[in-house]
């Protein structure tokens, strides 16, 4: 074989094992599980007698739980009462997620991907789970 067939031949196994690497680690079993804690509340009484409206940050949520379930961690999620979260409707902004609206929308659509962020653990169950 000629160097350039040999190169060739050489590009190509590379290419085809960046192709399948990713497949290849969908097969992997989990490395283990992680427990992402929220919190239970979405008001917060103020001193006044009024109301704040809050929850958990998209951007604090959303990327650190992206990076461990590509890294292969199974996440467990959990809030003190077992109540479904709430997100902040402050964080549903491209400004964190660099000015891009893209990048905010791609973080929405994984956000809805976490089903069991839909029905979390209690407190009284949590230790069990992980």
């Amino acid at each position: 074989m000629s160097m350039s067939g040999r190169i060739a031949a050489a590009a190509l196994a590379v290419c085809l094992g960046l192709a399948l690497e990713p497949a290849a680690m969908a097969r992997q079993a989990p490395k283990g599980k992680i427990l992402i804690v929220l919190s239970s509340e979405h008001v917060l009484p103020l001193k006044d007698g009024k109301t704040f409206d809050t929850g958990y940050y998209l951007n604090e949520l959303v990327v650190p739980a992206r990076r461990f379930a590509e890294a292969g961690y199974t996440l467990v999620f959990a809030t003190p009462q077992g109540n479904e979260p709430v997100v902040d409707q402050a964080s549903i902004s491209p400004d964190y997620f660099g000015g891009s609206r893209a990048a905010l929308e791609d973080a929405q659509r994984y956000e809805t991907s976490l089903t069991g962020l839909r029905h979390p653990l209690g407190s009284a169950t949590w230790r069990t789970a992980t």
